[in-house]
């Protein structure tokens, strides 16, 4: 009997004080650009990888640069270009948009970790490129008609030949989705090797669709307002349906968040596959949340100005806390990039968690617990 008194009574003092010593992740941040009269911006993140763009000149007469931090070291990928390049990373690659003064148009252009290599060469306005894996998709502007094309890490094909417009594309694997206009409205299309389906026919806009495995969300207009559905591979689900705009839905997985009109300012939710949750009910606008995982950053309005929130699965830390706007926030993993205003500029910004000082504690009980039980087991015999 005394065993199992003094067993139970071990199991939760441990557990009391593994719950009180829980806490939200903090950050460290670093600041990864610093000049002056250059506005960096546009940050994109997988794993320790970060690319974003550098502005210089004034409003109208933009130009841009390309940049890459490889979690060491910053490196140029593009020289000054006049047109924005819409640049994203995945896995140690990066694919961009640049501009071809010999054609007078936009190409695409993938860096693999190595070298440049010019994807496409062309006479149309190649845009709005996507990557998955070595898979690379994006929109061209053919005679005026936007089509998409897709990469498949050795050769070029052209997935749409028509006469209206496809646009917006995105991969996940094998599987991409888009936009197709039907001559009344937009569509979302998704094409899986060469079978290809229409998931929406309705006389409403369904656009700006987002994958993630089989699973692929979009915003699409219901008559009254925008709502957000969600195909899990089988069925189609409407998982909002109110009186105010919900729009720019992201995906990881079976996680997905938006932000969303609450009758009063715009706010950030969450469904995690089941349940769907409003992660923030305040007076000032959140905005354009980002998921990976159970993971989510978003920049919000503190009554002063933009600063970064993030929140873990189980609470909301704010991880800046300044008089400067801060926005633009991407996330892989636990890791987080911004682009945020130094009184000067815009610099880009990376936070990266700290260790606790629970999980310090936490490895403290654990030797603690483990005294304890060679104690219990030698004056009470506790096996």
């Amino acid at each position: 009997m005394r065993k199992v008194v003094f067993g139970v009574l071990f199991i939760l003092l441990c557990l009391g004080i593994n719950i009180d010593v829980f806490a939200l992740p903090s950050f460290k941040i670093t600041q990864l650009t610093d000049n002056a009269g250059y506005f960096d911006h546009g940050p994109w993140i997988s794993g320790d990888d970060v690319v974003w763009k550098r502005r210089q000149g004034e409003e109208g007469s933009y130009l841009y640069e390309l940049f890459f931090y490889d979690g060491s070291s910053i490196i140029q990928l593009a020289d000054v270009s006049t047109h924005d390049f819409d640049a994203r990373t995945l896995e140690g690659k990066v694919v961009w948009r640049d501009w071809d003064s010999t054609m007078h148009d936009t190409e695409i252009f993938l860096y693999d970790g190595i070298m440049t290599t010019q994807i496409t060469d062309n006479s149309n306005f190649d845009i709005d490129v996507d990557i998955s894996g070595d898979k690379i998709v994006w929109e061209g502007i053919v005679a005026g008609e936007s089509e998409i094309f897709y990469y498949d890490g050795l050769t070029i094909s052209r997935l749409t030949t028509n006469s209206v417009d496809d646009e917006f594309p995105r991969i996940s694997g094998d599987t991409i989705v888009w936009s197709h206009y039907d001559g009344n409205d937009y569509e979302v299309i998704f094409r899986e090797g060469a079978s290809q389906v229409q998931l929406t026919n309705n006389n409403y806009d369904d656009e700006y669709a987002e994958i993630s495995g089989d699973n692929i969300v979009w915003h699409g207009d219901d008559g009254n307002d925008l709502e957000i559905f969600l195909y899990d591979g089988a069925i189609t689900t409407q998982l909002t349906d109110n009186d105010y705009l919900d729009y720019w839905p992201k995906i990881d997985g079976n996680n997905v968040v938006w932000h969303g009109f609450d009758g009063n300012d715009n706010e950030i939710f969450y469904y995690d596959g089941s349940i769907l949750q409003q992660l923030t009910d305040n007076d000032y606008d959140d905005w354009y949340p980002q998921v990976f995982g159970n993971n989510i950053v978003w920049y919000g309005f503190d009554g002063n100005d933009n600063e970064i929130f993030f929140y873990d699965g189980t609470g909301i830390v704010q991880v800046t806390d300044n008089i400067y706007d801060d926005r633009s926030a991407r996330l892989s993993g636990m890791n987080l990039v911004w682009s945020g205003y130094d009184g000067n500029d815009y610099e880009i910004f990376l936070a990266s968690p700290v260790p606790e000082p629970a999980s310090v504690l936490l490895l403290g009980v654990g030797f603690i617990g483990l005294g304890a039980h060679r104690y219990l087991r030698r004056f009470f015999r506790i096996d």
